[in-house]
């Protein structure tokens, strides 16, 4: 048969292999469709609307707590690597595939700087099976699900501090008051100073 003859004696059931897709290159590909606007090409958002995800703390940080944000969405104000931003929200991505969020997610944990390891397609499936339907996340919500990610937080600064553990740290939790310096907290767990009011 010529080229462009159909061979009826060819197997239907041939072996059909797929390219292997980057998934970088597929998340770039799913940043500038969907993201890219808030967000921006450069990674640097849009002053005092949009947080930038270039050196980002939160983009760097767990991503148990990043896959939660694209899938559900996040509100309110949040401090992205110590600047507040609040006025405008964060969609839900949840219709987005597994892949297709994963993807995203290690295309912005590894670009403008960023070096985060990559996300599995694993991992969000886990995350979005735990969690379930959910609106979208607050950044005190998450503040409370991952301490040591806020290190200005009360939590933070003690799941932070070094000096702080076992029993120490669960009774500076409950006993110490909060000034808003992490530092004397931290310096409150050095000197185990336990009950008394540190302002």
């Amino acid at each position: 048969f010529g080229s462009t003859v159909h061979d009826e004696r060819g197997s239907p059931h041939a072996a059909v292999v797929a390219a292997k897709v980057d998934p970088v290159i597929l998340g770039k590909n799913i940043f500038n469709a969907n993201c890219v606007a808030c967000h921006q090409t450069t990674g640097l958002g849009m002053a005092g609307m949009f947080p930038p995800l270039a050196k980002s703390d939160w983009v760097n940080g767990s991503e148990e707590r990043i896959i939660r944000v694209v899938l559900h969405g996040l509100t309110g104000p949040v401090t992205v690597s110590g600047t507040q931003f609040g006025s405008q929200a964060m969609p839900t991505f949840a219709t987005q595939s597994n892949e297709s969020i994963a993807a995203v997610l290690t295309y912005i944990r590894q670009e403008w700087g960023n070096s985060a390891p990559a996300v599995s397609a694993e991992k969000v499936a886990e995350i979005r099976t735990k969690v379930g339907a959910h609106g979208a996340w607050t950044a005190a919500e998450l503040a409370s699900l991952f301490p040591a990610q806020n290190p200005g937080s009360r939590i933070g600064a003690v799941a932070d501090a070094s000096v702080v553990q076992g029993a120490h740290a669960i009774a500076l939790l409950s006993a110490v008051p909060w000034s808003g310096d992490a530092s004397l907290v931290i310096a409150a767990a050095e000197h185990q100073i336990v009950g008394e009011n540190v302002t």
